[in-house]
């Protein structure tokens, strides 16, 4: 059984959106295996499929995977930004410079 073109469009929205194989499946109506195929064939599979959720960096504006490991803390410990590899080394190199100020600061000012 082939899937029909609307069947393609929601298979694709749902595993975007994170759905799992046996509920696609359920959703269209389908046999599992022919999700199986049909995301193989379309290319979103599961590893495909979280390198296609990518947002901008919120320093220089590379694609970033959207995920965890890539939400940063700023300094300020509020305050979340999406940073790629190279802008989260660049900022804590920045802040490595400014702990140390503080801390020299605090000496000036204890004196």
């Amino acid at each position: 059984m082939a899937l029909t073109e609307k069947q393609i469009a929601d298979l694709k929205i749902m595993a975007l959106a994170g759905y799992a194989n046996s509920q696609i499946a359920s959703m269209l109506g389908v046999d599992l295996s022919i999700v199986h195929a049909a995301r193989s064939y379309l290319g979103y599979t599961i590893p495909k499929v979280a390198e296609m959720k990518t947002v901008p960096c919120d320093c220089c504006g590379s694609p970033v995977p959207l995920d965890a490991e890539n939400e940063y803390t700023m300094p300020d410990g509020i305050t979340t930004s999406n940073l790629c590899a190279r802008c989260q080394m660049t900022v804590d190199y920045v802040n490595s410079f400014y702990d140390e100020n503080e801390e020299d600061n605090n000496a000036v000012q204890n004196n």
